[in-house]
């Protein structure tokens, strides 16, 4: 009996000392459940870095290319830094000339989740140069998920190879806000929403079309003034590089 007695107290013993160490096991696995290994929080921590480091690059890159662009500009022109403070500023204002006071129309489309929008009636010229406009120029932006549709696309108007379709006037109004609108983009689009009706007057109609002739005529006055200031500005050999650039006629 006293034997019997023995054997259940160090038993006893046994399994109080085993428990605790047991809960304590439970509690760190219940603690660690979910937690990264350290290999795995290190390639993370890599990934991030090497991210960080691709963004820094990507813009040293494109502050370097717009440097250079600056840099190519001035060489083509044949001017030195001094002179190209003074010439720059007017090509750069003849540039956001180029395009006269107008409303083009833009074609878009979308097909398996993206959109891609051409913008090319009367929309004006990609090259460098300020002069003038171009009807064959395009455009293309991407759309769909994460790029969002532009203020100008709307319903698809035909379905073509998997692909809907449509096109739209593209109004000053869609990408600026009341108080950033000209007497100019007024002018205009007061003619688009006379055409759109369909049943407007035609003496209305051309009081309109008046109003956006005298609007490019304006225009391209201003346009003169600018192309004249450029030329006090330059040398003679420098006017002719600018013409063949576009900037002067």
């Amino acid at each position: 009996m006293k034997k019997r007695m023995i054997l259940t107290s160090v038993v006893l013993c046994l399994l109080l000392s085993v428990l605790p160490e047991s809960s304590r096991s439970q509690s760190r696995r219940r603690g660690n459940y979910g937690a990264r290994p350290p290999r795995v929080r290190d390639i993370e921590r890599r990934m991030q870095q090497r991210k960080a480091e691709n963004e820094r690059l990507k813009q040293d890159r494109h502050r370097i290319r717009e440097q250079y662009i600056d840099e190519a500009n001035r060489e083509a022109v044949g001017a030195d830094e001094a002179q190209w403070e003074v010439i720059k500023p007017l090509l750069e204002q003849l540039k956001r000339m180029r395009i006269p006071p107008s409303i083009t129309v833009v074609v878009y489309g979308s097909a398996s989740g993206g959109s891609r929008s051409s913008g090319g009636s009367g929309g004006g010229s990609g090259s460098t140069g300020g002069g003038g406009s171009s009807s064959s120029g395009y455009s293309f932006s991407a759309g769909g998920a994460g790029g969002g549709v532009g203020p100008h696309q709307g319903a698809v108007k035909k379905q073509a190879a998997g692909m809907g379709m449509g096109w739209n006037w593209t109004r000053p109004s869609n990408f600026k806000a009341p108080e950033q609108m000209t007497e100019t983009d007024k002018v205009c689009e007061g003619l688009l929403d006379l055409i759109e009706k369909g049943d407007a007057d035609r003496a209305e109609i051309q009081k309109h079309i008046e109003g956006v002739r005298q609007a490019r005529a304006e225009h391209e006055r201003e346009v003169a003034k600018v192309r004249q200031q450029l030329r006090n500005a330059v040398t003679f050999e420098q006017e002719a590089r600018l013409i063949l650039m576009g900037y002067l006629d």
